[in-house]
């Protein structure tokens, strides 16, 4: 579950491989750098993993299930 959880979070953070240049990367590394020092440390990622997580468990029981992830993997492609 959490290599599944990583991976959606990789895709959902670097949807293309020219991050740098790519405006929607740029804010999302925004969203995730909390105290604006332009560096992610680890506990912002765990907090946006967690954000992640929660927003993906459609039906908040506290796991992904194939549907959801179905789901989230169709909201990166879009």
């Amino acid at each position: 579950m959490t290599k599944i959880v990583t991976a959606l979070a990789g895709l959902l953070l670097c949807g293309c491989s020219a991050f740098a240049a790519d405006q929607g990367a740029r804010e999302a590394f925004r969203r995730i750098d909390t105290n604006g020092d332009r560096k992610l440390e680890f506990s912002e990622i765990q907090a946006a993993r967690a954000r992640m997580f929660d927003r993906l468990d459609a039906n908040h029981n506290g796991v992904l299930d194939p549907e959801e992830v179905q789901a989230a993997v169709a909201q990166v492609k879009a």
